[in-house]
């Protein structure tokens, strides 16, 4: 087993590949189609026979309800899609191990190696739950090792990895399938480092598929035939549907080569009417650019802003580097060349090159897990000495021509002097004195060649030759590649004395992975043992995802659990967190909390994400919320200049939610096209906030009646199950509602809220009404449930438990129930809602 990851695997929208780089030389592997791509697609038969790759697209048409392509887009989602004809049911992961699982085969039959490691990448935009899921579907895959490698970087590597390529800035353009990456690079001070990138998951070729397909296609042929309604035989217009859009993609692959070209649509069954559908059309490069025009001036805005970020203005570019396969469309090429003005480099295969540099960078990239191959029937022969352990430290890439190495022995092996020499007698170290067990000297790389192997030689006090292991070692000449820069900001979420909710930066964007913090907090509340289902949550946020200033994306929580301490966490108490992120973006966080002189250590937790469906209608009923309050506060203040505005909002958000009730009805279970949306609705976003900051206006009155309600709602809840200590605090939060309501105080009103409810769910964990309440809710009809065996299982526990007024195994079992709950269905999952347990120190 070779001592280094050297596979790379570009994980695509539309096509993977998988390459392998060696010796400096990086070969991309074919699959059996003899394509140097794996179309990224799923099809699973009535038996159960699983295809993936060109097999599978080629049944994209003909059965789409048992094939799933474009999974990528969703990736991250909890969405889980049903192969009917087999019912086997799977998610965005699950698929996307499959296709790993294929490019693997095919690079394992061609090297007769066992893969168990390789580097993957993924879109710069990609967010935690993103990368969270890559990560799962490797090892669902079986690989031992994957770190991720965001994509532009991949491309910058495979591009820029030769020492030739000094002292130059670029713009790497990676517009793929279903993603699109740009990233700023720089290679200078000979090191390969990204200045700043930018990214949009939802825009890409497939999006150009759609705009020709719409167009050019269904329209035409919508005036001649009677067409398959999509409300009311969705399966039909859907298979219908995909044919022209593949057909829009061929369409899109011969613009950029020619004018014009003829589609020839046939067997695309009949019409309502029983006539066949068959026609034939002529489609204008010039006529598809004019409708190209928004997806074009999103790319260019993003180039813009990567530029903006980098603080390198267009003239200081060296090269435009264009990966992915609409990039070789000629108007999108000239825009770029109109607007950026840089040298436009497409000099490597565009399906290829992300998987290249992935290659090059698994290359430099030590294993972690080594488990040497050991063939049968080997036997060491008998009297035979045994190999000499040398530990080796090296660079493994280095953009000079001398390279240091240093290596030990133990003192005991009798190693007197070594030698190092290069394949082929290109240079020679000479023999060289081992002293204390160790050595240093600098080797000379080849500059003619990508990488250099070396065989090192050693010898005792008496000349006598002694076994090494191991006795060879290569040093890559590229240059090498800088800690790879976070994406967005990841925050803590921290909660004020006035119950304001507040977000510091742990690790702020660009900064390089892997990083570690430190942080010192406050416990917001009081944690006791006596309490065991109790914890204080440490939430995580990416923020900076977008313009919009409230859009975040959850990025996982650890919890400090009751159940583990033996003294109680005082309200105030001290909490020092130790917060380490890898390159993967995978992070870990100790807790001390120096009051008990204890530590807490584990991986932060990324629950289920909601689905794409659910996450669409959070999104919808935020919306409408805000729109509500804006409204109302119009008529409060008379704003009549600012009606039509919130008129035209109101129309765009019903147009939406109308779609998505539609879509819903008419059970389409496509999670792509519910995340469709979600563009306008961050653009309706960022125009709420505008009249909101017009209208100067908080909303502290609806506030305080929505604490008000509450208050009230907790009275007849504390009077009759409360303490005398909650009494007392029941009276003490109704007089600071008063005050804070007289004051118009948001705040504070939002602290009096938070604490009703920290006052409210202790009091009723302890009611049986509670539980059985929780318990009628579990068992209404048609309740979905991650595994509904296991769920009725505890269902019927809870059940006999109330029966004999065992309130304990009750409400363990109805915990353990809600378990299997899907994390929409649980309040958009619990850790997400849960007060944040920190509190600035």
């Amino acid at each position: 087993m070779n001592s280094t990851i050297d596979f790379g695997i570009d994980l695509g929208t539309t096509n993977s590949s998988i390459a392998l780089c060696r010796g400096g030389e990086t070969k991309v592997f074919q699959s059996t189609d003899l394509m140097n791509v794996t179309p990224s697609v799923v099809y699973i038969s009535k038996t159960g026979r699983l295809l993936v790759g060109k097999k599978a697209y080629d049944t994209w048409v003909q059965d789409p309800q048992n094939t799933q392509a474009e999974f990528k887009r969703w990736m991250g989602f909890s969405d889980r899609l049903t192969f009917p004809a087999s019912g086997r049911v799977m998610s965005a992961e699950e698929l996307s191990a499959e296709v790993l699982k294929a490019v693997r085969a095919d690079a394992a039959r061609q090297t007769q190696e066992e893969i168990t490691a390789a580097v993957i990448t993924v879109p710069a935009a990609f967010g935690s739950l993103q990368c969270e899921a890559t990560g799962r579907a490797a090892k669902l895959a079986g690989f031992e090792e994957a770190p991720l490698l965001q994509e532009p970087i991949a491309a910058a590597i495979a591009y820029g990895a030769g020492p030739s390529s000094r002292n130059q800035r670029w713009m790497v353009f990676d517009l793929g399938g279903g993603t699109l990456d740009i990233a700023v690079v720089s290679t200078r001070n000979d090191r390969l480092a990204v200045l700043e990138h930018q990214g949009d998951n939802r825009l890409g070729g497939k999006d150009i598929d759609r705009i020709i397909a719409d167009a050019f296609l269904v329209e035409p042929l919508s005036q001649t035939f009677a067409l398959p309604d999509p409300k009311t035989d969705a399966v039909a217009y859907d298979r219908l549907y995909r044919a022209l859009v593949r057909q829009a993609e061929q369409a899109k692959i011969a613009l950029t080569t020619t004018p014009h070209v003829t589609v020839d649509l046939f067997d695309l069954g009949e019409d309502r009417d029983g006539k066949p559908i068959e026609l034939s059309l002529t489609i204008a490069r010039t006529d598809v650019e004019s409708r190209m025009t928004p997806l074009i001036d999103r790319c260019l805005s993003l180039a813009a802003r990567a530029l903006e970020g980098a603080r390198v203005i267009k003239s200081d570019l060296d090269r435009l580097l264009l990966v992915g396969g609409p990039t070789q469309m000629p108007i999108l090429r000239a825009a770029l060349q109109s607007e950026i003005g840089a040298k436009l480099d497409h000099s490597l295969d565009p399906m290829t090159v992300v998987s290249q540099g992935a290659a090059l960078y698994a290359s430099t990239q030590p294993r972690t897990v080594l488990r040497p191959p050991v063939a049968a029937g080997a036997a060491q022969s008998p009297g035979s000495p045994a190999a000499i352990s040398l530990e080796l430290h090296h660079e493994r890439a280095s953009g000079s021509s001398k390279s240091p190495v240093a290596g030990s022995f133990q003192a005991s092996a009798g190693v007197h002097e070594v030698k190092v020499d290069a394949d082929g007698g290109f240079w020679t170290s000479g023999w060289v004195a081992v002293t204390n067990g160790k050595f240093v000297l600098d080797v000379v790389l080849n500059d003619r060649k990508p990488a250099t192997q070396f065989t090192v030689s050693a010898r005792d006090k008496k000349g006598r030759t002694l076994a090494l292991a191991p006795d060879k070692f290569t040093v890559a000449f590229m240059l090498p590649m800088a800690a790879p820069p976070l994406p967005h900001t990841i925050a803590v979420e921290l909660t004020d004395t006035h119950g304001q909710v507040t977000y510091d930066a742990i690790f702020k964007r660009h900064c390089p992975l892997p990083s570690e913090a430190r942080r010192s907090y406050k416990a917001d509340r009081t944690l006791r043992p006596s309490e065991p289902e109790a914890t204080l949550p440490i939430k995580f946020w990416e923020i900076e995802i977008s313009d919009d200033p409230q859009e975040r994306w959850w990025a996982g929580c650890v919890h400090v659990r009751a159940d583990r301490i033996k003294r109680p966490i005082v309200e105030g108490s001290e909490l020092e967190l130790t917060i380490k992120i890898d390159a993967s973006r995978k992070m870990t966080v100790e807790v001390f909390v120096p009051l008990l002189n204890e530590s807490f250590s584990e991986g932060v937790y990324i629950p289920d994400p909601p689905t794409a469906r659910s996450q669409l209608q959070q999104q919808l009923d935020i919306c409408f919320e805000r729109l509500e309050v804006v409204r109302r506060l119009i008529y409060e203040n008379d704003r009549d200049d600012l009606v039509d505005r919130a008129r035209a909002l109101q129309s765009r958000l019903e147009t939406i939610a109308e779609q998505a009730a539609e879509a819903k009805n008419r059970g389409s279970t496509d999670p792509d096209a519910a995340l469709g949306p979600v563009d306008a609705l961050r653009k309706i976003r960022l125009q709420l906030a505008q009249l909101e900051e017009q209208l100067d206006s908080s909303v502290e009155s609806e506030l305080s009646r929505k604490v008000r309600a509450l208050a009230r709602s907790s009275v007849y809840l504390v009077e009759n199950h409360g303490t005398e200590a909650d009494k007392q605090e029941l009276v003490k939060l109704q007089e600071q509602l008063e005050k804070y309501a007289r004051a118009g105080d948001p705040r504070g009103l939002k602290y009096v809220q938070e604490r009703l409810y920290a006052l409210r769910s202790p009091i009723l964990t302890r009611l049986p009404s509670h539980w059985e309440g929780w318990l009628v809710f579990l068992k209404q009809p048609g309740r979905l449930f991650l595994n509904h065996q296991e769920a009725q299982v505890w269902i019927t526990k809870a059940e006999v438990a109330q029966s004999k007024g065992d309130l304990p195994a009750m409400r363990d079992a109805i915990n353990r129930c809600c378990e299997l709950l899907p994390p929409d269905k649980l309040e958009q999952a619990r850790d997400q809602v849960a007060q944040s347990g920190l509190r600035g120190t």
